[in-house]
């Protein structure tokens, strides 16, 4: 079955999203919850998802091969997927093992020391769901690119339902404190991330040609070389990008714990909207490694549509910012401070969103690094610096990171633009 799409259009994008951002609520209620019921925990939970955050994103650029090659190679998916199912398995254990030293991380970065007593712990429960986690995106990849979006949103969607439920649930029926529904509502995630897996499991097990299993090629060093060659590029990108938004998340946290709550509270905001471009983005992204004869029309209907929807969400962000921010902070100084910064958020949603669109539609015609030292250019030096310099020497706050992040995002897009622009062009024009 081709991945191919003739058009961008709801039916595509919204399962697509439904997956995107199911997977992404899955860590943001985690937030949300643990903000409501048990606020005096939302800093140190705060710093230690900003940072787990970062290796659970790059899962989505570190397999990406499995969406891009599943679609240009259709009799081959199985192969494919293999190699992506093995790359998982590998990434997810070792980057988790990486999280079993999240008290010495946190320390490196100069936090405090009762913060770092309570987001060490549970640094290291979320490296345990990394391998759950990385499986689910490589097999949510597969089936997408074999047509099954739906079946995907629908096991993603339901495990978020289930799982929020259960985090606003639990701790109510068994009226437990604080620090007891912070490792409640952290375990119940962990347990729908596994039980996701299993349904996403059985609907490849149902879809594979036993017959075939037995004719598949030997595996060699060599395979998957693409596959990783790819992802190790893209994740590399993405983790770049998560990792300067964890490290203004450390800049907040030494400007004080209200300052880190809200934003927290801010950039969760960002990665809500921010999962809708991502869907048009993995969209764009199979279009084009599909039938790259029209890769540029599709880049710009992708990417158009990313920033339609960004603004839209974010005007309705804005004018929603009161009940938003009522509902997800508790703290009246961490709300006061969020409140104003709810329109600029909307504001670098056009750049962050659009340049996931770029992102990936670079990686779909097969181009790895050079976009990644965009990321790297962009996001250190003018998201990390720029983001330093204007909220602490220039005292500007949780504002200017804000305003850091946005300048960045936009040069970024401009520059992967220009790059899928150059590399697309016409051969008889060149």
């Amino acid at each position: 079955m081709s991945a191919h799409v003739d058009r961008l259009g709801l039916a595509e994008i919204l399962p697509s999203w439904v997956t995107r951002a199911g997977l992404r609520f899955l860590l943001i209620t985690d937030i949300l919850i643990i903000g409501v019921l048990a606020h005096p925990y939302l800093a140190a939970a705060g710093i230690a998802y900003s940072l787990g955050g970062v290796l659970y994103a790059a899962s989505q650029g570190l397999l990406i091969g499995c969406l891009t090659f599943v679609s240009a190679r259709p009799d081959q998916w199985i192969v494919t997927l293999r190699d992506g199912i093995l790359f998982a398995i590998a990434m997810g254990l070792g980057l988790g093992l990486l999280c079993q030293f999240g008290s010495g991380w946190l320390r490196l970065l100069g936090q405090q020391a009762d913060l770092i007593a309570d987001a060490g712990p549970l640094l290291a429960l979320l490296g345990l769901g990394l391998p759950l986690h990385y499986l689910v995106v490589a097999l949510g990849y597969g089936l997408e690119a074999r047509g099954a979006r739906g079946l995907v949103s629908s096991w993603v969607g339901l495990g978020f339902v289930a799982n929020i439920a259960l985090g606003f649930g639990l701790p109510g029926i068994f009226r437990i404190g604080p620090e007891t529904t912070v490792w409640t509502v952290v375990l119940t995630t962990l347990a729908m991330r596994f039980i996701i897996l299993l349904g996403l499991c059985h609907a490849i097990w149902r879809r594979i040609d036993r017959q075939a299993l037995h004719a598949l090629p030997r595996m060699t060093l060599g395979s998957g070389r693409d596959l990783r060659r790819i992802g190790l590029a893209a994740g590399t990108g993405i983790a770049i990008e998560s990792s300067a938004f964890a490290a203004l998340s450390v800049f907040a946290g030494w400007l004080g714990p209200e300052a880190l709550a809200a934003y927290t509270m801010l950039v969760s905001l960002v990665s809500v909207i921010f999962s809708l471009a991502l869907a048009v983005a993995v969209l764009t992204a199979a279009r084009i490694a599909s039938n790259r004869t029209y890769a540029r029309s599709r880049f710009c209907e992708g990417l158009v549509v990313a920033l339609a929807l960004m603004s839209v969400l974010g005007v309705m962000a804005y004018l929603l910012r009161a009940p938003l921010i009522s509902l997800t902070v508790s703290d009246p100084i961490a709300a006061a401070i969020a409140s104003p910064l709810v329109g600029l958020v909307a504001f670098l949603m056009l750049g962050d969103g659009g340049q996931a669109v770029a992102q990936n539609a670079l990686r779909a015609i097969g181009d790895a690094w050079p976009a990644t030292l965009i990321h790297l250019s962009g996001y250190l030096c003018l998201m990390v610096f720029g983001g330093w310099l204007l909220a602490l020497p220039m005292d500007r706050g949780v504002r200017g990171l804000l305003e850091a992040t946005a300048v960045a995002s936009l040069a970024v897009l401009t520059m992967l633009t220009w790059r899928f622009w150059r590399l697309t062009k016409p051969k008889e024009s060149l």
